[in-house]
């Protein structure tokens, strides 16, 4: 499948129903509506859509894009062509507007669908929407647009301090919880919206949160590599996931994870199992997470349960007859970085069906219908898709199923009490749930100590990186893979081993006449997964490691011409690269104590005695810049088309006190570098690697000891190792150009190809402000006397070898060559510009584009906003002057960065500009400039 414009069916392999041995093909249809966007231009990039969700009448959908809007759709145009046609059906039915910042979570509400809730990545706020039936049509300020269904704000909730990155609303509409980028979770009543805990996971940044249909549990996924399980009955801790994330990557931008219907597991996304990206399902039981889903080649953005259960065929039979060897089973939704849709079912070994190819960008989301049939899916290209499945989900199990199921494990139901009247804390509501429990327990040590003889039986085969296991009374995954390497405090216990030891249980009777199993200790070897041959025994992945703070807000998309913004480096934190400097400024009255005393004795501080602790090349900078954490492992891709080949590094372990003297390899880091699953070569280096980054004319490696290594395609070491004044925290190429900076803020670019320097350790201290900064005046203590500097969001470098440097403070910056200087190339000082963040294009032939667009959505500090705002009140001209003092830096920009498309652009726009402006001297000023000398 590689493209998809309109409605047309596409037939893809089926494993479900087999007849004969022989697979059924199954249709599946694929929608892709066009007219599902955020862009009110007809041409040009669209704007990413980041999240979507499904009313539960199925009849409306919600989608929150970068342009900060909230828009909601008729789903009646997308499965009719009919009323697709009809131009009395109305596509768009609200666009709602009151967000500063990309909309980065849309919710409906359960059952009815009363409200919905949106939140945003610049406000941080939580708007609560509700269906105003009394308004009559509206039209949208700024635009062709009309408000079909006026949709109304009726609360503004703020607890976070920074980007909410993902809403969910408890299966009663009890409750709404939410989480963001400051490490917290808050929970909301869901009637009158006020807050009922907050809860501060004391990690990295949350980025996913779901719950507990059942009530008694809430899941929150967070950047600190862990999974944690909050109880509700006082918002305490009730378990810590650690083992399937912790060589999980930091590149995705959401991990947004999903509760089976049935209460029975967890879906995760952004897990690892050894070097292959995987969803961990975790077991309601006992938190175990012994099955994984593998198949996606990138890390996995999103994991969404089908709100119905589904009776299948058993893989033994394959009958298709209705209820004649079925069973009940759940259906889950994966997307990812690598631009798939995956679907499986919780009985097989395998996916059901796999949609590759559909999105040019990165999957962000996915949804459900209330019916199950169909799944729609949004992405970084701006783009919705929708997945009509009716041939394969079309034996759905009543709603009873499920409540049943719930009631296992204590589900009150919507009226507080289960689907059988039971009250759930009844006795027969805990005899029930006690016998559900032992009946597990009982199943899962049969499954562990194997059938009843002397000899285990051997373990199944594996296929596709799973192994086929037996089902269970609560519809387990039937897919058992090979365990991941595992912490110390990581309790897995598996099937595999070589010999079992039949342990007798012990068995009594009670009064009430029940059976009772005596718990007793089993003891079995785990089953460890083969290490790949990049991994060696007692590496760093088989212990504990510390909290990785180096993680972007995504990964690199798709390098082509439609791509608008190329997120930063993998090497570059969310946050930033954190910077101390020492300033420049001087402190009031320092002009008056120049005089000295006299009678008072002074000595200079000798200069061998800097020249014997630092290098004179650092001493050029009183920058210092944070140093990201080794890695035990790293794997960056290529920025080649052609080959897209991955660079695999595997750093040396840090235990000095081993006593094992022939296991050399770990006093090396060992360098891969691969394409397709085959090597193409490998190296080994004597200190670790900490950076990496290649194209298609060479790759090269930072490590730790302030070295770099340039390599060609084939592998051949192209210099000898540069040696810097200090590590290197970034490292960026581009084309023939490579670029370096280094902890001490000075920045290296080299032409690879052609052995030459352009920047020889320029210092970037200007760029971080240290002229603002107080200046320090004891040099002694002068590491003491840093200042906290502007962080480092990314690091570029153009075609002509002029280095782009973005800061949190939203300003980017660029190397003039000639005039060996740092200008100020763009400022958030010109948001206020009828011209801001209208450029669109690749980083490499529209850098301006780029630019804006990292103005957008790298959002930080702003130190002009008080002060544009005063601005603005006071002189309402001063907008027009700005507009035009932006455009003519525009014009400056594209030439300075050898831009020659976005040059004539700017140029058109500031003519006209200055026509209606009627600026007559600055058109005869544009005019003797364009016609060149002697006219200048």
């Amino acid at each position: 499948m590689t493209a998809f414009f309109t409605k047309s069916p596409i037939v893809c392999p089926f494993h479900l129903a087999r007849q004969r041995g022989k697979r059924a093909l199954i249709r599946m249809i694929i929608f892709k509506p066009t007219w599902i966007t955020h862009s009110d231009r007809a041409k040009g990039v669209k704007p990413c859509i980041y999240s979507l969700h499904v009313h539960p009448d199925g009849k409306r959908l919600a989608t929150g894009g970068l342009d900060a809007t909230v828009k909601i759709w008729s789903t009646e145009p997308i499965f009719d062509e009919e009323a697709e046609r009809n131009p009395d059906c109305h596509r768009l039915l609200c666009t709602m507007q009151r967000h500063s910042g990309a909309v980065l979570c849309v919710r409906f509400s359960n059952n009815e669908g009363r409200y919905l809730a949106s939140s945003s990545d610049n406000d941080n706020v939580i708007i609560i929407w509700e269906l105003d039936r009394d308004a009559s049509s509206e039209a949208v300020f700024g635009s062709a647009n009309v408000n079909h269904e006026p949709w109304r704000p009726v609360k503004y909730l703020r607890q976070h301090d920074s980007d909410v990155q993902d809403l969910n609303w408890s299966k009663d509409n009890q409750y709404l919880a939410s989480c963001g980028v400051d490490g917290v979770v808050v929970v909301w009543n869901g009637s009158d919206f006020s807050q009922v805990a907050k809860i501060d996971q004391q990690g990295g940044f949350v980025k996913g949160v779901t719950w507990d249909p059942v009530g008694k549990y809430l899941a929150c996924q967070s950047d600190d590599k862990m999974l944690k399980i909050w109880r509700t009955s006082d918002w305490g801790l009730e378990q810590e996931i650690k083992a399937p994330f912790i060589n999980a990557p930091g590149t995705t931008l959401f991990r947004r994870l999903s509760w089976s219907p049935n209460g029975s597991h967890i879906v995760t996304s952004n897990a690892v199992n050894g070097m292959h990206c995987i969803a961990a399902v975790v077991s309601r039981e006992d938190w175990a997470t012994e099955v994984s889903l593998v198949g996606h080649q990138l890390p996995i953005e999103v994991a969404c349960f089908n709100p119905k259960l589904f009776y299948f065929p058993n893989e033994e039979d394959g009958t298709s007859e209705p209820r004649t060897g079925e069973s009940l089973a759940t259906v889950c939704a994966l997307g990812g970085q690598d631009r798939s849709v995956s679907l499986w079912v919780t009985k097989y070994c395998r996916p059901i069906c796999v949609a590759t190819d559909i999105f040019d960008g990165n999957i962000y989301d996915l949804a459900w219908t209330p019916d199950g049939r169909s799944l729609f899916a949004c992405s970084h290209d701006g783009t919705v898709v929708c997945v009509r499945l009716d041939e394969i989900l079309s034996n759905s199990a009543p709603e009873e199923e499920i409540i049943e199921q719930l009631t296992k494990y204590g589900y009150k139901g919507s009226n507080g009490s289960g689907s059988n009247g039971v009250y759930p804390e009844s006795t027969d509501q805990l005899e029930r749930e006690e016998q559900n429990a032992i009946a597990t327990k009982t199943k899962r040590i049969a499954d562990i100590m194997g059938p009843k003889h002397d000899h285990a039986t051997p373990s199944p085969p594996i296929s596709n990186g799973l192994v086929e296991a037996s089902p269970t009374p609560q519809q387990q995954f039937q897919t058992q893979p090979i365990l991941p390497p595992q912490p110390s405090d990581a309790d897995f216990t598996s099937s595999s081993s070589k010999s079992n030891t039949i342990i007798e249980q012990t068995v009594t009777i009670g009064k009430d006449g029940k059976r009772r199993i005596k718990p007793v200790t089993i003891r079995t070897k785990t089953s460890m997964s083969p290490r790949p041959s990049s991994l060696r025994p007692g590496s760093p992945q088989t212990r504990p490691q510390m909290n990785d703070d180096t993680r972007p807000t995504a990964m690199i998309v798709s390098r082509n011409d439609a791509t608008i913004y190329e997120f930063p480096s993998a090497s570059i934190p969310s946050t930033g690269v954190p910077s101390k400097a020492a300033g420049t400024k001087r402190s009031l009255g320092s002009e008056t104590t120049m005089d000295l005393d006299d009678n008072e004795i002074t000595r200079k501080r000798p200069v061998w005695l800097d020249s014997a602790m630092l290098p004179p090349a650092a001493l050029k900078s009183k920058i210092r810049l944070g140093v990201p954490k080794v890695k035990s492992t790293l794997i960056r891709p290529l920025r080649d088309e052609k080959t897209k080949a991955v660079m695999e590094c595997d750093n040396p372990g840090r235990d000095d006190n081993s006593d094992d003297e022939s296991d050399n390899e770990q006093d090396c880091a060992r360098l891969v570098v691969s394409a397709k699953g085959q090597m193409l070569w490998q190296d080994y280096l004597p200190s670790a690697i900490m950076l990496m980054t290649g194209g298609a004319r060479f790759s090269a490696a930072a490590c730790e000891d302030a070295s770099v290594h340039v390599y060609s395609p084939a592998g051949r070491r192209m210099l000898p190792p540069i040696v810097l004044e200090s590590t290197p925290i970034i490292l960026h190429c581009s084309d023939h150009w490579l670029l370096c900076l280094t902890c001490t803020g000075l920045l290296y670019t080299w032409d690879v190809i052609n052995m030459s320097c352009c920047l020889d350790g320029v210092s970037i201290a200007p760029v971080l402000n240290v002229a603002r900064l107080p200046e320090s005046t004891d040099t002694e203590d002068q590491a003491e006397k840093l200042n906290d500097a502007p962080s480092i969001k990314d690091v570029r470098i153009q075609k002509n070898g002029i280095p782009l440097l973005v800061t949190n403070y939203r300003q980017a910056f660029a190397y003039h060559l000639g005039m060996k200087v740092w200008m100020r190339i763009s400022d958030a000082w010109y948001i206020i510009s009828e011209f801001w963040n209208s450029g669109m294009g690749t980083p490499h032939d529209y850098p301006l584009g780029w630019l804006s667009t990292a103005m957008t959505l790298n959002t930080g500090l702003d130190p002009t906003g008080q002060t544009m705002l005063t601005l603005l009140e006071g002189k309402k001209e001063a907008a027009s002057a700005i507009t035009l003092s932006h455009l003519e830096i525009q014009i400056a920009v594209a030439a300075l960065l050898d831009s020659p498309l976005e040059y004539r652009e700017w140029l058109k726009q500031y003519a006209r500009r200055l026509s209606r402006e009627n600026a007559q001297e600055k058109v005869k000023e544009l005019c003797r400039w364009l016609a060149g000398p002697p006219f200048m």
